[in-house]
């Protein structure tokens, strides 16, 4: 039972370091991976003690245990069969009591450590130092007071087990902190790019130096801490929660103001953050692209004053086409002694009626043909200029000839008018101008 209880935590061992191997990245600590090379040979160590079949080979697994050492500890020891078990009759040495100060010496280094850093340092994870405490904890009670419990058995390999799988969470979350990749450190400083990475729950992780430099708020935010919720924080939790929701709207612009006034605009980029193939979270990169987005400013600009020049320019033109189509519409009538102020009142008299027929809803006119139709009313007897002046002059009536004469206008109108605005982008205006002067005296 004994000898399945030691293969047991021998083989948990080999397991953790395994799946240790698998998660190594090369900016573990060699502490890590001291840890899981030396617990495997331990408990093997432990292992081997139970099959033990005299003195020296007991002695050998001690050896192991303890990476060399362990039988110097012993003033006096002897070795007998229990249960089928070897069992080594210890009596401790001066050397034993210095190694049991040695423990408590580290286990108080280590507390005040965590402690220290808990008080201080805020860019230390919460979460890691609270994890830190506990294989101290559980290997002392394995060793002090597990054993005084259950002597038969030693509880240290289980203890080391545990401790080791408290490790491989840690190094699970120390993926996640490490935010400045090394190797693109250099050329991350040069191109003053700036990253902040946060867990899936916005909590944050990490970030450099040039982050923190435009969000200084980071520079008191605590590792594992909830981002987002103060007034200073919630513009960057708003673009992580923009990506969140739809993750092809992942570029944003944040702006940072200098003490002196000036302007600094960055665009801003919210990605997946990746351990391997795994998404663990979301990175915020922010890159300068100041001087891009004052270009696009001035472009907009003179694009937007532009715009109003052309109007202005246009609107010009057609007051100008305008009062030549008036002009020439009052030149014709000067030529008609029977007709004075008729363009004025025609033009006057289609505009109320357009407005009263919109008004009451009698038709469905639309706001371009209304327009159309009150602008090319001053033009519906242009056709006059080709018709004689004996026959448009003429006070008495008029004979059959000359009446033939004069309801020719109508046609020569809207040739006239057809020539005018041959070359008019406004396509509508000229069909309706044309109609009107063709069809005015139609039934």
């Amino acid at each position: 039972m004994i000898q399945l209880f030691y293969c047991g935590t021998l083989a948990a061992s080999l397991i953790c370091a395994v799946i240790y191997i698998f998660m190594w990245h090369r900016h573990f600590d060699v502490n890590f991976t001291m840890i899981f090379t030396l617990v495997p040979i331990a408990c093997l160590g432990y292992f081997l003690s139970t099959l033990a079949g005299s003195l020296g080979e007991a002695l050998f697994a001690v050896r192991i245990t303890y990476a060399g050492g362990g039988d110097s500890f012993y003033s006096k020891v002897s070795f007998e069969m229990r249960e089928q078990c070897g069992v080594l009759i210890k009596e401790y040495g001066p050397a034993h009591t210095v190694v049991y100060a040695s423990f408590f010496v580290f286990f108080a280094i280590g507390i005040t450590a965590v402690v220290y850093s808990w008080l201080k340092k805020k860019q230390v994870p919460r979460t890691v130092l609270g994890l830190l405490v506990l294989p101290y904890v559980i290997c002392l009670l394995s060793y002090f007071l597990i054993r005084k419990i259950v002597p038969q058995v030693e509880f240290v390999p289980l203890g080391y087990v545990i401790a080791e799988i408290i490790f491989l969470i840690i190094a699970y979350r120390v993926n996640l902190y490490d935010v400045s990749d090394t190797v693109i450190d250099p050329m991350v400083k040069e191109q003053g790019i700036g990253y902040v990475s946060f867990d899936f729950k916005s909590r944050y992780l990490g970030s450099n130096e040039t982050a923190k430099e435009l969000v200084p708020e980071l520079r008191e935010t605590a590792v594992d801490e909830l981002f987002g919720y103060k007034p200073t924080q919630r513009k960057i939790r708003h673009f992580i929660d923009s990506f969140k929701a739809l993750p092809e709207n992942n570029t944003f612009l944040y702006t940072v103001k200098g003490e002196d006034g000036s302007e600094r605009i960055f665009s801003t980029k919210v990605n997946y953050l990746y351990d391997n193939d795994r998404k663990r979270g979301c990175i915020v990169t922010f890159t300068d692209d100041t001087a891009n987005q004052k270009y696009i400013r001035l472009l907009d600009t003179y694009n937007e004053d532009l715009r109003h020049e052309v109007e202005a320019k246009t609107r010009h033109i057609v007051e100008m086409h305008d009062n030549l189509i008036m002009s020439l519409a009052m030149m014709v009538e000067s030529r008609d002694d029977s007709t004075g102020g008729h363009v004025k009142r025609t033009s006057e008299s289609v505009r109320i009626l357009v407005e009263e027929i919109t008004r009451s809803g009698a038709m469905e006119l639309s706001e371009e043909f209304c327009r159309d139709v009150i602008k090319a009313a001053p033009m519906h007897d242009l056709g006059k200029i080709n018709v004689d002046d004996a026959v448009l002059r003429k006070s008495g009536r008029s004979t059959d000839e000359e009446y033939e004469k004069m309801k020719h206008h109508a046609e020569e109108g809207a040739r006239v008018i057809h020539k005018i605005l041959l070359h008019t982008d406004d396509e509508s205006f000229k069909v309706v101008a044309e109609n009107v002067a063709h069809y005015h005296h139609e039934r």
